[in-house]
């Protein structure tokens, strides 16, 4: 399997990842704006005197705020111990050699599947 290991987490494509991890936090601070112009809406109709104000929003907001600042610091932990230059690898980040004999053939595999659909076919018609 290609890719890299780090602390204990196996990246296959790191910038798929990335984009992803982007992806969600974008999604997240999106969805916290909403919740905050909701929010101060809410409020302008109080102190305006319109009546009826919508829930408190304070702390579910406060909440995702503590949250999205432990994720932002776990990413830059994990960029940081990316980027370090490892001195045995000359300053590049490589994936680890496959011993050889450790793979499968194709051909192998494939009678092995085989193997296995005709075992649970007649599995399946014996019962």
């Amino acid at each position: 399997m290609r890719g890299i290991t780090v602390g204990g987490v196996h990246f296959v494509n790191i910038n798929l990842e990335r984009f992803r991890f982007r992806n969600f936090v974008m999604d997240i601070h999106t969805k916290t704006g909403q919740l905050i112009n909701r929010g101060t809406g809410s409020v302008q109709q109080v102190a305006g005197g319109g009546g009826g104000g919508g829930p408190d929003l304070t702390k579910p907001v406060q909440e995702m705020k503590e949250s999205l600042n432990l994720v932002r610091r776990d990413l830059a932990s994990v960029s940081q111990r990316l980027n370090q230059q490892p001195p045995s690898q000359g300053g590049t980040v490589q994936c680890p050699e496959v011993p050889a004999g450790s793979c499968v053939s194709t051909t192998v595999f494939v009678v092995l599947m085989a193997v296995q659909l005709v075992i649970m076919i007649s599995y399946l018609m014996y019962r």
